[in-house]
């Protein structure tokens, strides 16, 4: 499934180009469609490739902010202690209950 989605965004980025490439140098393209012209110039390619760099790119992103953060849990699995999901320093506005992440690696 989710290689299907890669795909189908893959497509849809490499005809959006496409027809900005024919919109805007139209005689360049000699009349050719969006289709056509996505892949002479390998459009679907180049915009997978663009897609794994962006999600590569967040992923590190990710990664340094929970090493900056001082934290190892996933933002996918939050602490059922809401005290444990703040920011090291701060405290939880409703309960006024401080962090518990250390404010620095020990």
């Amino acid at each position: 499934a989710r290689r299907a989605e890669e795909d189908a965004l893959s497509e849809a980025t490499a005809t959006s180009l496409a027809e900005r490439l024919l919109q805007c140098e139209p005689v360049r393209w000699g009349g050719a469609t969006a289709a056509e012209l996505a892949a002479r110039l390998g459009l679907v390619g180049a915009a997978r490739r663009v897609l794994q760099h962006y999600e590569a790119v967040l992923a590190e992103q990710t990664r340094m902010h929970l090493r900056a953060s001082g934290g190892g849990e996933k933002f996918s699995e939050p602490s059922s202690e809401p005290s444990r999901n703040l920011p090291a320093g701060t405290s939880d506005r409703r309960t006024g209950a401080p962090s518990r992440r250390p404010l620095c690696a020990r």
